[in-house]
C-alpha cells in the first residue's frame, strides 16, 4: 500500500511539534492510522483518495498566508479539515480532535486594546459612527428537517433552518460565528447565550477595573446623523407617491417621535410636546419633510413634456373600482388639494398648458409650498428677536416680574400695588404665565417653568371668579392658563382644571356674578366664554386670542 506524502508529512510535523505525553502518543496513533489506511477509507473520512488530496497543490497559493505571523495554519490541515467536515458532517469540536486545529484558529474576536482602536477606527472612517466594534447579524441557513425536534428548526418563514450569528470587522473579516440554534431562536436570544457577549462584559470588567472608562451611549450628534441618514429614508421610502391618510399621518407622527424621543432621553411619561422636543434638537416636521417631497415631485410632473410616461399616468383618468385596500382618494387628487391650498388653482385639464411657455411664470409647485410653509409653520420662540436685545433687555424684565412674585405664588396687580388680591387675566398670575412659558422655551431654564406651574396652583385655588366669566377678568381667562400649561407639559391635570373651568362657565349666569359693561363683547362678555368653551374641543391647539401665537 502506498503512504500517502501529504498526509505523512501533516502527522510528522504534528508529532515533532508535539509535547512528551498524551500529545505525543496521540500523534503517533494517528500517524499509524493513516499510514495503514486503505483508500476506502480514505474516501470514506475524505471522500477523496491519496491522489484526490493530492490536488491541494491547485490550491495552495490562494489558501497560503502571506506572512508567518500569527503562526498561520498551513494549506495542507486547511484542506483535510474542510474535506473531513464536507464529507462527514462533524462539528468543530470533533474535527479540532482529529487535526489539531479549533475555530480560534481562524476566527477570533480581538480584545486586546491595539485591535479593537484599529477596528473602531476602520468603522468611524466608513461610517462616521464612534466607538464601534463589530457589524453583527443573524442568517438563516436552510437545512433537511431533522428526525429530532423538527418544530424547533423552523423559522418565521415555514423553513427549516439553523440561525447563525455573524460578526464582521469594517474589513468585512470573520469575527466570530455562532452555528448551532435552530431556526426558531430569537437573535437577541443568540447574542445573550454567545460567548462573545461573555468576552465583552469581562473586556469592560478588567477595563473598569485598571481605570480606563468605556462610553456606551452615543452623543446627540450621532443620534441625529442616525436619525437623519438612516431612520428618516427607511421610514418613508417611497413616500413621494403616498395618499397621506389621516391614518397614515398619526402613525408617521408616533414612529418619529417615538425615535426623537430617545435622542433628547426623554420617556412618554416626561410629557413634553413634540415641538418642543424638535426646537431642542433643531429638525423639522418629518410630515413637513414629506409633503415638500410629495410637491418636488409634482412640480417635476408639471414641467414633464407630453409623450413621457409618468406625465402621461399623471394625467390619464382610470375609471373602474377601486381595489379592496387601496386609498379612496387618488394621489393626482390629493396632490392637487395640498398644492391648491398653498397657491390657489391650476388647470391640470389642459395638457398642452401644463409645459408650454406661457405657463412658466406659474408658481411651482415645490417652491409655493415652501413659502406657504413658512408663512404658516410656527416660528422657533425668539427667532426674530436679535440675540442681544433678548439677553440684555428681554431677560433682565422677565426676572424683575419674577423677583416682584408673593409668597402665595400670585403676581401684583400694578407696581404700587402690595396687596394679593386679584386673580384675573389683566392682573395677578393668569396673565404671567404665557410670559412665563414663552421664558422657558427660549432660555431654556427651569426656573420659568416652576414659576408657571406655581401659578397654575394658585390659580387653581383661588381662579373662580364672580366678577364674571369673560376671558379679561373672568373665569375663562383664567382657565386659559391651563390650556397654556397643558399644551407645554402634557399633564393631564392641567386639561382636568380646564374643564372644570369650562364647567363653570356652562353654567353661565346662576353664579351671582356681575353684569359686564358690555355682556357680548369678546374680553368682557359672553363672546369670549364661548370662546374658551371652543377651545376645549381640541385643548392643543388652543391659544388666547389676540394674545398668544
Amino acid at each position: 500500500m502506498e503512504r500517502c506524502p501529504l498526509l505523512y508529512e501533516w502527522h510528522r510535523k504534528q508529532y515533532v511539534g508535539a509535547a512528551h505525553g498524551l500529545a505525543g502518543i496521540y500523534y503517533m496513533l494517528m500517524q499509524l492510522v493513516t499510514e495503514t489506511m486503505e483508500d476506502c477509507e480514505l474516501i470514506k473520512r475524505y471522500r477523496l483518495n491519496r491522489e484526490g488530496i493530492k490536488l491541494v497543490e491547485l490550491v495552495r497559493d490562494a489558501i497560503t498566508s502571506p506572512t508567518n505571523r500569527n503562526n498561520p495554519i498551513s494549506p495542507e490541515i486547511k484542506c483535510l479539515a474542510t474535506l473531513r467536515y464536507l464529507a462527514t458532517g462533524k462539528m468543530q469540536l470533533c474535527n479540532a480532535d482529529d487535526l489539531g486545529i479549533s475555530q480560534p484558529s481562524f476566527i477570533r474576536f480581538p480584545l486586546d486594546n491595539q485591535q479593537l482602536h484599529r477596528i473602531k477606527a476602520n468603522f468611524m472612517a466608513i461610517a462616521g459612527m464612534p466607538g464601534v466594534v463589530g457589524a453583527i447579524d443573524g442568517t438563516h441557513i436552510k437545512i433537511i428537517a431533522p428526525s429530532k425536534d423538527e418544530d424547533v428548526f423552523v423559522n418565521r418563514k415555514k423553513v427549516h433552518s439553523i440561525n447563525t450569528q455573524i460578526v464582521f470587522d469594517a474589513t468585512f473579516y470573520i469575527l466570530d460565528v455562532v452555528a448551532k440554534w435552530p431556526g426558531s431562536t430569537h437573535d437577541s436570544c443568540i447574542l445573550m447565550e454567545s460567548g462573545l457577549r461573555q468576552d465583552v462584559a469581562l473586556d469592560t470588567l478588567s477595563q473598569s477595573t485598571t481605570g480606563s472608562t468605556v462610553k456606551r451611549e452615543l452623543s446627540r450628534k450621532a443620534k441625529l446623523s442616525i436619525y437623519q441618514s438612516i431612520y428618516v429614508p427607511a421610514l418613508t421610502y417611497g413616500h413621494e407617491l403616498w395618499v397621506m391618510t389621516e391614518r397614515t399621518r398619526s402613525r408617521v407622527q408616533a414612529a418619529e417621535m417615538s425615535f426623537l424621543r430617545r435622542v433628547a432621553g426623554l420617556s412618554l411619561r416626561d410629557r413634553v410636546r413634540s415641538l418642543v422636543i424638535r426646537e431642542e434638537l433643531g429638525v423639522d416636521p418629518l410630515l413637513l419633510r414629506v409633503e415638500r417631497s410629495q410637491m418636488r415631485w409634482l412640480g417635476h410632473l408639471v414641467r414633464m413634456p407630453p409623450g413621457r410616461l409618468p406625465g402621461e399616468v399623471f394625467r390619464a383618468r382610470p375609471t373602474g373600482r377601486r381595489p379592496r385596500g387601496r386609498p379612496s382618494t387618488r394621489w393626482r387628487d390629493y396632490s392637487t388639494q395640498k398644492y391648491t391650498k398653498c397657491c390657489g388653482e391650476m388647470n391640470w385639464a389642459d395638457e398642452t398648458s401644463i409645459s408650454c411657455p406661457a405657463r412658466r411664470n406659474t408658481p411651482q409647485p415645490e417652491r409655493a409650498y415652501s413659502d406657504y410653509c413658512m408663512r404658516h409653520s410656527p416660528q422657533p420662540p425668539g427667532a426674530r428677536v436679535d440675540a442681544d436685545l433678548l439677553s440684555d433687555v428681554v431677560r433682565p424684565s422677565v426676572d424683575y416680574v419674577r423677583h416682584k412674585r408673593f409668597r402665595s405664588g400670585n403676581y401684583p396687580s400694578s407696581l404700587s400695588n402690595e396687596s394679593d388680591r386679584l386673580i384675573h387675566w389683566c392682573h395677578g398670575a393668569p396673565g404671567v404665565v404665557p410670559m412665563l412659558l414663552m421664558a422657558y422655551k427660549v432660555f431654556k431654564e427651569d426656573k420659568y417653568l416652576k414659576d408657571a406651574v406655581d401659578c397654575g396652583e394658585v390659580i387653581w385655588q383661588r381662579g373662580l371668579l364672580r366678577k364674571g366669566y369673560g376671558i379679561c377678568h373672568g373665569t375663562a381667562g383664567n382657565g386659559y392658563a391651563f390650556l397654556s400649561l397643558y399644551r407645554l407639559t402634557q399633564d393631564k391635570k392641567y386639561l382636568y382644571r380646564a374643564c372644570k373651568f369650562a364647567e363653570w362657565c356652562l353654567e353661565y349666569g346662576t353664579h351671582g356674578c356681575r353684569i359686564p359693561d358690555r355682556p357680548y363683547s369678546l374680553f368682557e362678555g359672553m363672546a369670549g366664554a364661548i370662546h374658551y368653551l371652543s377651545e376645549m374641543a381640541m385643548p392643543g391647539d388652543s391659544c388666547f386670542p389676540a394674545f398668544e401665537l
